[in-house]
């Protein structure tokens, strides 16, 4: 069974080149939102392995990890309690969301 990655907050083009890479290098299936309260709803539906969040969400340039600070106030249950935070200038590191 493929991997489900959830890719919160990217614009279209950086999605597009996100979901290109992980379907043809891992074989995962990549499922899109905008921001919290889309994220949350789709993560009560559907069981994801790793959340990828956007430092700067596109829709609004708000605070991307906003929807892991809410997902905790929340107990919504991930598989896998992961995320990465992508910066601008910063490299990529894990941030946990537990």
């Amino acid at each position: 069974m493929a991997k489900r990655v959830l890719d919160v907050g990217n614009c279209v083009p950086d999605h597009a080149a996100i979901r290109t890479m992980l379907e043809q290098t891992f074989g995962a299936e990549v499922l899109q939102t905008d921001g919290p309260d889309d994220t949350l709803a789709l993560l009560r539906r559907e069981p994801v392995n790793l959340v990828l969040v956007n430092r700067k969400l596109d829709h609004d340039y708000s605070d991307g990890l906003a929807a892991g600070r809410r997902r905790r106030r929340r107990r919504v249950r991930l598989r896998q309690e992961r995320a990465l935070q992508r910066g601008n200038t910063d490299p990529h590191r894990e941030v946990p969301l537990s």
